[in-house]
């Protein structure tokens, strides 16, 4: 299954930068897999936990397995 992409991402590659709350989704080959908000980071080892949208699963993404895109919201 794919989601549509958000229309206006920012691709992360610090995820320092990411707080509780934050929209992101995660890409593999152009494709969006998952999408949902931050729950928890571990940047050093490059791993997000989020709580994907619809319905609320607790997901790790690990950011050697997927592109990390930040959603952002319509100006």
């Amino acid at each position: 299954m794919t989601l549509e992409a958000a229309t206006r991402p920012v691709r992360l590659h610090d995820l320092s930068r990411l707080r509780p709350g934050m929209e992101i989704e995660a890409r593999d080959l152009n494709a969006v897999r998952y999408r949902g908000h931050v729950v928890d980071t571990a940047p050093r080892l490059g791993i997000v936990w989020i709580l994907e949208a619809g319905h609320g699963a607790r997901r790790i993404l690990d950011q050697q397995e997927f592109s990390l895109w930040l959603v952002q919201p319509d100006c």
